[in-house]
């Protein structure tokens, strides 16, 4: 019966999901602080071109903030790679019996 499998898969899922937030949380934040001090510039200097000073500045930033982060990357997601690995052959198992 595939009935009782249904949630674990759900439970898989959502593990994936805060997962991938835990990896993407450091860019995001960074990013949200350059478009907010981006925004503050614009006010405090309309004149300025604010595009061509914030869309660089968001991809350095974004690259830096990620190249920065590999060594948290990779500690995180090695110890969630093995519990995935013995999560999918749990489930697995029950979707066969």
């Amino acid at each position: 019966n595939i009935m009782p499998v249904i949630p674990e898969v759900l439970a898989l899922g959502n593990k994936m999901f805060a997962l991938a937030m835990k990896l993407a949380a450091p860019v995001l934040v960074g990013l949200l602080v350059v478009q907010l001090l981006s925004g503050f510039l614009y006010k405090v200097a309309p004149q300025m071109n604010i595009y061509f000073i914030a869309m660089p500045l968001n991809l350095v930033l974004g690259f830096m903030i990620m190249i920065l982060s590999i060594p948290v990357f990779e500690k995180v997601f090695n110890m969630n790679l093995a519990d995935l690995h013995k999560e999918m052959e749990r489930i697995l198992t029950m979707a066969k019996g």
